[in-house]
């Protein structure tokens, strides 16, 4: 969810319009327990706010480039942003302060949590990278693809991984191991 305003007011009842709606698997912008909401602006900041207050939480967590994706852990705890600059943060939920810094080759445009909150899945360019939490160390194999990443998803068992492309191909991956277990081709348009 963006928002070009930093007014509390309207940030609140965003807020409480946002979650009392189911949320968007896309866009992970609220913690689990819906208290806090994280918002991108076109100036390159993300801001989490009090849902309940629609007061600013910590200091804004700032980016190298406008286009942000965004996720929560599974336990609301940290959060995971990644911009078109290229490159891959944490950040603690309760104070805004950033935990992690990666600098990646390349736009990146999609992360995502592993269900058991231990790994870090940013994708861009051709491949998604995988990082654990605790030391930001690169687990390998990355994920590698014919065309851009722009999508990542993590089954609900956290044993595959789901990626699409630029061309709304599909990968499926094993989690354990990385390796690509299926491709899902779109088929060409056709003409009318």
């Amino acid at each position: 969810m963006a928002t070009g305003t930093d007014r509390p007011g309207q940030v609140r009842d965003a807020a409480r319009r946002g979650a009392s709606r189911a949320r968007d698997p896309d866009r992970d912008w609220f913690t689990p327990d819906g208290k806090l909401l994280l918002t991108a602006g076109l100036d390159g900041d993300a801001r989490l706010w009090n849902t309940a207050t629609g007061e600013k939480v910590g200091a804004g967590m700032h980016h190298d480039s406008t286009r942000l994706d965004a996720c929560f852990s599974p336990d609301g705890a940290r959060i995971a942003t990644v911009s078109f600059g290229g490159a891959l943060y944490l950040w603690d939920s309760a104070t805004g302060a950033q935990k992690l810094s990666i600098k990646l080759s390349g736009m990146v445009c999609a992360v995502r949590f592993s269900v058991d909150g231990r790994q870090i899945l940013a994708g861009g360019g051709q491949q998604v990278h995988r990082y654990d939490v605790l030391t930001g160390t690169e687990i390998q194999p990355a994920l590698n693809h014919d065309t851009g990443v722009h999508g990542i998803a993590v089954s609900a068992d956290g044993k595959l991984i789901l990626t699409s492309t630029m061309n709304n191909d599909v990968g499926v991956f094993d989690a354990a191991t990385g390796q690509q277990i299926r491709s899902c081709a779109t088929p060409a348009p056709t003409s009318r």
